[in-house]
């Protein structure tokens, strides 16, 4: 179904805000190219959600992961702490949608996840609040935190191609967006 032939487009970063569809846009890619699958989070955490691992652990881990494989798509945010696998990229895709659409999928998954334990007074209410308001801060903040201005100045010191993708339609257009981008480049 879709085909990325040329040699420069075997190691696709996909990137983007929590909640964009990163790491469903490259889990479906996968199934439909020869590619492996990576998540930046499985290396960031020691403990999922919870305590983050070294930063030399982490890019350790994941460049021997990515250099194991022929092709890949890495998604997810490996900003400062992945910098030396910059020059592993041959595609980077930006994925944004609206924080409306980006802050309801992170609701719903966090109700999946977590369940009744993000209720008040629970468990995990607290550390969902907290998240909530990290994730809302993403269109305002700066360059202290994971922020639109961050990627935005990240991505500009790339050398590899930059794919950006703005959909709040249905995922599958991102899916076609994609697709078409590599079709015309294969």
């Amino acid at each position: 179904m879709f085909k990325a032939e040329r040699k420069e487009f075997k190691r696709i970063h996909i990137m983007g805000a929590s909640g964009t569809g990163t790491t469903s846009l490259a889990r479906e890619l996968c199934k439909a190219l020869p590619f492996r699958h990576f998540d930046s989070d499985d290396y960031f955490w020691k403990k999922k959600f919870t305590e983050p691992s070294a930063p030399e652990i982490r890019v350790a881990a994941l460049g021997r992961d990515l250099e194991s494989a022929e092709s890949w798509i890495l998604s997810g945010a490996l900003i400062d702490w992945g910098n030396p696998l910059i020059p592993l990229f041959d595609l980077v895709i930006f994925v944004s949608v609206s924080d409306t659409l980006r802050l309801k999928r992170l609701k719903l998954r966090e109700e999946e996840r977590y369940g009744s334990t993000l209720e008040p007074g629970r468990k995990n209410h607290k550390m969902h609040r907290e998240f909530m308001d990290w994730a809302s801060s993403y269109e305002k903040g700066g360059m202290e935190i994971r922020s639109r201005v961050q990627q935005e100045c990240w991505l500009e010191r790339l050398s590899c191609p930059i794919l950006r993708i703005q959909n709040d339609g249905p995922f599958d257009e991102s899916l076609w967006q994609i697709r078409d981008y590599l079709g015309g480049h294969a």
